[in-house]
């Protein structure tokens, strides 16, 4: 993505209720203050056909398993109430994280193995949107 200013980005993040519905994220409740973002707008892999060709050449290729790359590092930062999740809350859930909140005290994260939940992400980069549905990851302290 020559010419474009790396600095001007934002991502918005939030958890779906229904696995690549947009949860439509909005800036004032779900904006993430990430570090280091870049985005690889299509990875995955190819298929080689073997059709037999009257030619020599390549073989033609079909794309597979196509999917949009987003890593980003988050500060670790509570949201400065007991018992309030942290405004990267969202990313945990996607992470297959399960959340609970007990009011005026604290919020936990466990893993869960069944029913993950997804997100929806916004990244913005110079005001071009890449909407990210169905978003799942892992992290790493």
């Amino acid at each position: 993505m020559a010419g474009k200013k790396w600095r001007l980005k934002s991502i918005l993040a939030k958890v779906e209720d229904t696995y690549g519905v947009d949860a439509e994220p909005a800036g004032a409740t779900d904006a993430i203050l990430s570090v280091n973002a870049e985005i690889r707008p299509m990875e995955g892999s190819s298929v080689e056909r073997a059709v037999d060709q009257p030619y020599k050449g390549a073989r033609p290729e079909i794309l597979v398993n196509t999917h949009v790359g987003l890593n980003y590092g988050v500060e670790i930062a509570g949201s400065g109430t007991a018992g309030t999740a942290p405004a990267w809350a969202a990313l945990m859930r996607a992470c297959g994280f399960a959340e609970t909140v007990t009011e005026a005290t604290d919020v936990q994260y466990d893993p869960v193995s069944t029913g993950e939940e997804s997100a929806t992400q916004y990244f913005q980069l110079e005001g071009v949107k890449h909407a990210l549905l169905g978003s799942r990851g892992s992290f790493d302290i």
